[in-house]
């Protein structure tokens, strides 16, 4: 099932990783690439299935095979919905913001720089 739910994750397939939680998928299950379903929600900007990975016991702050965070991989892609629900789940490792921070202005991404700054200042 772990395969079928990081093919349904990736593609942004809600309701069928609804279905696939529902049937008992392990959330944390790393496929054959080494990423699990919770880097891809949030490489992908899929910040529902992220929300409901994470309810359901995703590890948030997984490294990929590239040793990618989550939080950082969805700073390098600007998408600042994810690295909201990310934060809000409780991804406080400062070393990893502020690799996302470096990524996200090397990227060019203003919202996510300034989100991640404001939380660096502890504002958030």
């Amino acid at each position: 099932m772990a395969l079928r739910l990081d093919w349904a994750t990736y593609n942004g397939h809600t309701d069928v990783v609804r279905v696939l939680l529902n049937l008992g998928a392990d959330v944390n299950r790393k496929n054959t690439s080494g990423n699990s379903p919770v880097l891809y929600a949030a490489a992908k900007s899929h910040a529902v299935i992220l929300v409901l990975l994470i309810k359901n016991g995703a590890d948030y702050e997984v490294r990929g095979l590239a040793q990618m965070t989550p939080l950082i991989a969805a700073a390098r892609d600007g998408h600042s919905d994810t690295v909201k629900v990310l934060l809000r789940a409780g991804e406080r490792h400062p070393k990893g913001h502020e690799m996302a921070l470096r990524v996200a202005k090397k990227r060019g991404h203003r919202s996510v720089v300034e989100l991640l700054k404001s939380v660096l200042r502890g504002d958030e």
